[in-house]
């Protein structure tokens, strides 16, 4: 079965072919939008790449859902000169990224962004045969989208809505994260009996691989527009999923990363050190690395 990082990383070898001189078949590229942006069962796995910029950078910063401004319950960018990573249980380490998201959002109100507002996303994307920054918009609701296509912006009639399935909107996932219960060990009940319903041939392997790879598909599909009390009961609820492990390793500039997994899934959700931010992904080598993120208007804008 392929997971959803190997697909990603796939069409990102399309996206660097696609980027070189030479006149591009357009109707070709919408196809590819539209494959880029399906999600499915047979999809999972290394789950969490967002649905535009392929990259989750889950919440540490709080802030009203205004044109220009960070994401509500983004991270903060990665410390400049991350110390050597010391590695805790996987549980601790979770652990400290909750209470870091629940200090973060401490006196600060929370905005959910408008349907109609825009999510702007930029990162590192890292494959076999090179190395791309790449920048994609994706209204809230999901019913658009837009990349940047040989150095032209090129706004899509058609997003992450078109799937089919309302919890790979932006808009969809944050609603439904919002509505879990409070406490973590209740949060992964309904994670699991959501999973069970599901015939097991949509599974990932097994019940808690399934479960670790909706938590953080729905992390990555919500954009980081969830209050930072929820992202902090999902970082402790994952720290419940049995074998979840952590790894030392580095993100796609280089830089100290924590690499959080669970048996059966070929990858690593990458943490930094210090803020324990949500920052990307890695794939034997290959994955991502969010730069930047913010709340806009309208395709295009920063």
């Amino acid at each position: 079965m392929k997971t959803q990082l190997e697909t990603q990383l796939s069409d990102d070898l399309q996206q660097i072919v696609a980027s070189q001189p030479f006149a591009p078949d357009v109707a070709a590229i919408e196809r590819r939008g539209r494959q880029l942006r399906r999600r499915s069962a047979a999809a999972r796995g290394a789950a969490g790449l967002g649905v535009a910029a392929g990259i989750t950078a889950v919440a540490l910063a709080v802030s009203t859902a205004q044109p220009g401004a960070a994401l509500p319950g983004r991270a903060q960018p990665p410390s400049v000169a991350a110390p050597a990573v010391r590695l805790a249980s996987a549980t601790v380490v979770l652990d400290k990224a909750a209470v870091a998201v629940a200090v973060a959002g401490a006196g600060h109100s929370f905005v959910m962004p408008g349907p109609h507002q825009w999510i702007y996303e930029k990162g590192i994307k890292k494959s076999p045969i090179g190395v791309i920054t790449r920048e994609s918009w994706i209204r809230f609701d999901g019913e658009r989208s837009a990349d940047i296509e040989n150095g032209k912006l090129k706004v899509l009639p058609f997003g992450s809505a078109q799937d089919g399935d309302p919890l790979a909107t932006p808009q969809g996932a944050a609603h439904y994260l919002s509505s879990l219960p409070a406490q973590p060990r209740a949060l992964l009940a309904a994670i699991y009996k959501k999973d069970k319903a599901e015939p097991r041939s949509q599974w990932y392997v097994n019940l808690y691989a399934t479960a670790f790879s909706d938590l953080m598909e729905l992390q990555s599909s919500a954009t980081g527009a969830v209050p930072p009390k929820v992202q902090a009961d999902v970082f402790r609820a994952l720290a419940l999923i049995p074998g979840i492990r952590d790894i030392k390793t580095t993100d796609m500039l280089g830089r100290p990363a924590i690499g959080i997994t669970v048996p059966a899934i070929n990858g690593y959700f990458l943490l930094d050190p210090t803020t324990y931010a949500l920052i990307g992904l890695s794939y034997q080598g290959s994955g991502g690395t969010q730069i930047t993120d913010a709340v806009v208007s309208g395709p295009g804008q920063r």
